[in-house]
């Protein structure tokens, strides 16, 4: 049976779309850079990256040397990960619910418009809820199991080469741990019962997102509910601040430590 056009449609949303959105962040950086002063303007001045093929250059010190091949193994990956959830939708074969046919009540008068209705009537919000909510749980204990002594060692010390992670930081990672969570990421398109198909957009929206925040360095937060401070004190301080994306499976185990606002951090230098 050949491959689904809508397949290869998610394989490059996802390597485009992380592209562009960690690119604008590198420039954020970038500029934050050029306020911050001299030194950090140094460490950064190189790190503008260029596309080459599937990876990207950079003349950067402050990267680790093998981060452009893991990276773009990564990120192949991962969009290899969610065609083949597009495939298996396609085919039926997922939990993803597609019902094209509540679009077609709304008599759209073009096929956009038809789309965006079907996606509207898809978006539900208590198979969203219960997915972000999954997916926390699994991650939380994926990431302390990733921080025992011999996982540590073997897989994820180099995800925290970084102390102070930038965009493209993120896709530092074991190719196997990076599978693992790619597992986790996409599971509740199989093992939630019905997946409307706006509530699982919305869900990989959300979670793409605030993945690639977290390691962008650039502070952005929702109150009460989200701080990408939150994962850079993780970065900084090794065995706080497990939780993606809320706080709230840190606060449940005592994990959590409040971060620094950068005008404290400025009045303590």
């Amino acid at each position: 049976m050949p491959m689904h056009a809508v397949s290869a449609f998610a394989f490059a949303l996802q390597f485009v779309g992380y592209v562009l959105l960690s690119w604008w962040l590198m420039q954020k950086r970038r500029n934050q850079a050029n306020v911050d002063g001299m030194l950090e303007r140094k460490r950064w001045e190189g790190t503008w990256p260029g596309l080459v093929l599937v990876g990207y250059a950079h003349s950067s010190t402050r990267m680790h040397p093998k981060q452009p091949a893991i990276a773009t193994v990564n990120l192949v990956v991962s969009a290899f990960v969610a065609g083949c959830v597009a495939e298996a939708t396609a085919r039926e074969r997922s939990a993803i619910v597609v019902p094209w046919q509540h679009a077609q009540q709304h008599r759209a008068s073009s096929w956009l418009m038809w789309i965006l209705a079907g996606l509207w009537d898809t978006l539900h919000w208590w198979p969203l809820v219960k997915a972000v909510a999954w997916q926390a749980l699994l991650e939380y204990y994926w990431h302390r199991l990733m921080h025992l002594p011999w996982f540590y060692r073997r897989f994820h010390k180099l995800h925290h080469y970084q102390k102070d992670p930038g965009p493209f930081d993120d896709l530092l990672i074991h190719p196997a741990e990076a599978f693992g969570y790619f597992c986790i990421l996409y599971s509740p398109a199989f093992v939630l019962g019905p997946m409307p198909l706006g509530s699982f957009l919305a869900y990989m929206g959300i979670m793409g997102v605030l993945g690639v925040l977290d390691h962008s360095g650039v502070e952005f937060a929702i109150p009460f509910l989200y701080d990408t401070r939150d994962h850079a004190m993780h970065h900084a301080l090794y065995n706080v601040n497990y939780a993606f994306p809320f706080i709230w499976m840190d606060s449940i185990h005592g994990t959590y430590r409040k971060p620094f606002s950068s005008k404290d951090q400025q009045s303590k230098d």
